[in-house]
């Protein structure tokens, strides 16, 4: 075997036993109006996805009392070692919370997370911000729900380079449901600030009603990072909907299916 063949190889021996505590699982998920809409054995299975990840933004949070409730009622389900914090109601049309859950063994809030004040005329559900700490370093968090395609979210999109000019020297990651797939140029400025997406040709938002087999529709959910600065060891989508017999019981979870990134 060639020199340059064994060092690819150890490379790759290296990222794939690089011990747990190493790596940072990043997880994104709209959970389609979290609130009265899930029960106990819903939220149950939502819960065995989410313990599998370090860090978890979720969209879609209901305005009303019964967000915050399913939030707590869901982390209950899982151990004292997970925290979690919900924003308030956007300000803006289509009203909702976000929401972070966070692995406390393994990070820590820097400080308390906000609303983007900055971009909350240009954003109706303007993003939710949390820095988290990791391996003595600071990632900042921008989770963010664009409103629906027909109401051209690619006028809310353009505004998220504006996020990097804002927290110029922190390492960024815009995450959530961006009813738009990144091909769009919308995404442009992001790109040229060197953003990519971790999850790319996935599509990750559900079908009411499968045709032909297909139950995927577009992709619309993606985690944007800065490229220079964060090292991506792994991205994918989770298709849950195979744990469930009928598209019925699927979407009781979502209508999207969660994405995730794992970097180093």
């Amino acid at each position: 075997m060639s020199s340059k063949k064994n060092i690819l190889l150890l490379a790759l021996l290296l990222i794939l036993y690089l011990p747990v505590s190493a790596k940072l699982h990043i997880l994104s998920w709209n959970l389609c109006n979290f609130g009265k809409s899930k029960d106990q054995t819903e939220l149950t299975y939502i819960a065995s996805i989410l313990k599998k990840y370090d860090i978890i933004a979720i969209q879609e949070v209901s305005a009303s009392a019964a967000g915050p409730d399913a939030v707590n009622r869901l982390i209950a389900l899982m151990s004292n070692n997970w925290g979690f914090v919900v924003s308030d109601p956007t300000n803006g049309k289509g009203t909702e919370r976000y929401c972070y859950v966070y692995k406390k063994s393994k990070v820590s809030l820097y400080d308390d997370p906000w609303l983007e004040q900055r971009l909350d005329t240009k954003i109706n559900r303007e993003p939710f911000m949390a820095r988290f700490v990791y391996d003595n370093d600071v990632y900042t968090f921008a989770t963010i729900h664009t409103v629906p395609t027909k109401d051209q979210p690619e006028n809310e999109i353009k505004w998220l380079h504006t996020l990097d000019q804002s927290y110029p020297d922190e390492h960024l990651i815009i995450l959530g449901d961006f009813n738009l797939t990144f091909e769009h140029e919308s995404y442009d400025e992001l790109k040229k600030r060197g953003f990519d997406d971790a999850v790319q040709n996935q599509k990750t938002s559900l079908k009411k009603k499968p045709k032909n087999g297909e139950k995927f529709y577009q992709s619309y959910d993606h985690i944007l990072y800065e490229t220079d600065e964060i090292d991506v060891l792994e991205s994918n989508r989770i298709d849950f909907t195979m744990d469930f017999n009928s598209t019925a019981e699927y979407l009781q979870i979502s209508d999207h299916v969660p994405v995730f990134m794992i970097i180093k």
